[in-house]
């Protein structure tokens, strides 16, 4: 029995494609999402959490209020008029607006619910609670200080009088009460409303991040499985037979790439029309800018596929090294964490992934519902992206494929 074991671990440690597979891609994994949720050990420091805040009540308490707020740890306050506060949540530049209404300060001194608001988005709906967390504590001692205050005031012109000295005990016992009872929160209601920025029935952040993300990483998976399939004909000895044909071995690879661009864009539709008819999203939307996304997130797929294709050697170098990249781009591109959980570095890292711009795209048109002028930025980096692969995927053709034909 033993010898079998024996015998089992020589042939793991001479494949070192299985050696890979078997123990650096856990380690990969495993950093990528310590990183990802903050267990990794390393001390960084913490990305500030930014709330817009629209001071409608423009009164020296409200202002008091928003430079308290500014001075949270971990906290930036950013003054902004309530419309384009509004418009930046619903566009996904930001996560949250607090809105302080008219009648703040007079609120506050008569001890009435305080007229605040958060606004937020729904897709980000953790970093929201959050911020909620952090300002609520910090209004509610605000709150009390200013109508400790207030009470101070009203027993200094009820009680007190310069004439009768006695009347500084009263004082001070009446100031003591007011204390007591306020801090006690029995009678201040600081709850504040948080509300999302979007109503309506047929918006589901999380289908649209279970489609748009799940959505790449299987496109990836497919159209480099589709790029290697040059690197299986070499190996099978079919590549030189195809080259008997009147075709350069630049068409070849380039009908590789349309091949796998086509069965992109089949996959992409089968799997939103599923998504639509079963689950209920909202297809019709933006049609045009829902194609254009699709064009572009197939097209950068499927010059991914041929990069891996030309860098590897063999069909099972070609495994290894895509499984090992795709898992990596999925991660920090957004496709398995929500990217506003992530630390800064990573966030910051996600825009040289695929998935994170086909999924912004996709949460564009169907979430924020931006016009096509908008979604076309993202497309643009999608195309972008595809055409530097091909010009780095034509380089390497020179040097390996090239040589596997000879």
């Amino acid at each position: 029995m033993w010898n079998i074991i024996r015998k089992d671990i020589r042939v793991l440690l001479n494949d070192w494609k299985a050696v890979l597979l078997t123990f650096l891609l856990p380690v990969i994994l495993v950093s990528l999402f310590a990183f990802a949720f903050g267990g990794a050990g390393i001390k960084t420091k913490a990305r500030p959490l930014t709330l817009l805040c629209a001071d409608q009540d423009s009164s020296s308490s409200s202002r008091a209020l928003m430079a308290g707020l500014d001075s949270i740890p971990g906290m930036h306050i950013k003054p902004l008029g309530a419309g384009p506060a509004r418009q930046h949540i619903e566009q996904g530049d930001q996560t949250a607006l607090l809105i302080i209404r008219h009648g703040f300060r007079d609120s506050l001194q008569h001890g009435n619910k305080l007229p605040l608001t958060i606004l937020y988005d729904p897709s980000r709906e953790i970093e929201a609670n959050l911020i909620k967390g952090l300002v609520a504590g910090n209004i509610m001692r605000f709150a009390l200080r200013e109508k400790i205050s207030v009470k101070i005031q009203q027993n200094l012109s009820g009680y007190f009088s310069p004439s009768d000295p006695a009347m500084q005990g009263i004082l001070t016992s009446k100031i003591g009460e007011a204390v007591r009872s306020e801090t006690s929160g029995g009678k201040t209601d600081t709850g504040i409303a948080l509300r999302p920025v979007f109503q309506e029935k047929d918006k589901n952040w999380g289908l649209i991040q279970a489609v748009a993300g799940i959505a790449v990483i299987m496109l990836l998976f497919s159209v480099t499985a589709r790029g290697s399939s040059l690197l299986t004909e070499h190996e099978s000895n079919t590549l030189k037979r195809l080259l008997i044909m009147p075709v350069s071995p630049y068409s070849l690879i380039f009908s590789k790439l349309w091949y796998a661009m086509i069965l992109s864009m089949v996959q992409l539709i089968v799997m939103f029309v599923f998504a639509w008819l079963v689950f209920g999203l909202n297809l019709l939307a933006n049609i045009p800018a829902t194609l254009l996304m699709m064009i572009a997130t197939a097209f950068a797929c499927s010059t991914f596929g041929m990069f891996i294709a030309s860098i590897c050697h063999s069909h099972k170098q070609a495994e290894i090294v895509s499984i090992i990249i795709i898992l990596v781009i999925s991660t920090i591109g957004g496709s398995m964490i929500p990217l506003y959980i992530m630390p800064e570095f990573m966030q910051k890292m996600a825009v040289f992934s695929i998935n994170y711009w086909s999924i912004q795209g996709f949460y564009d048109i169907f979430w924020r519902e931006l016009p096509v002028s908008q979604v076309f930025n993202d497309a643009m980096v999608l195309f972008l992206t595809g055409i530097v692969m091909i010009g780095v995927s034509l380089l390497f053709y020179r040097k390996n494929i090239h040589r596997l034909i000879h």
